[in-house]
């Protein structure tokens, strides 16, 4: 099903987004986005926020199982090696993409 949305209604959502990241904003030092759903609004927050902004390839879709071995991947494991950082992406469903994550920085 499709849901239309107007300007305003992004506006709102964004505005919503913004007052929960707001509290947090001094505890993450990069925007990490989620290519394809993430990008639009992790390029948003960075702005924002006024932080660096980055975006990796994570997909579980069709049974895909994200790389480390591809260059971006290298950058981006060792650009992120205890750096905290805020992970954008459209949707949670299965949690898969959080986790690896987690797995592949150290808290």
């Amino acid at each position: 099903m499709k849901i239309h949305l107007t300007n305003a209604d992004v506006g709102k959502m964004l505005g919503k987004l913004y007052a929960q990241v707001l509290s947090i904003q001094n505890q993450f030092e990069y925007v990490v986005a989620i290519e394809r759903g993430g990008i639009h609004i992790g390029h948003w927050f960075a702005e924002v926020f006024n932080k660096p902004y980055t975006t990796v390839h994570v997909s579980f879709r069709d049974g895909q199982s994200p790389s480390l071995s591809d260059q971006k991947w290298y950058h981006f494991s060792n650009m992120m090696n205890g750096v905290p950082f805020l992970a954008v992406d459209d949707i949670v469903d299965s949690g898969k993409t959080v986790d690896f994550l987690k797995n592949l920085t150290p808290t």
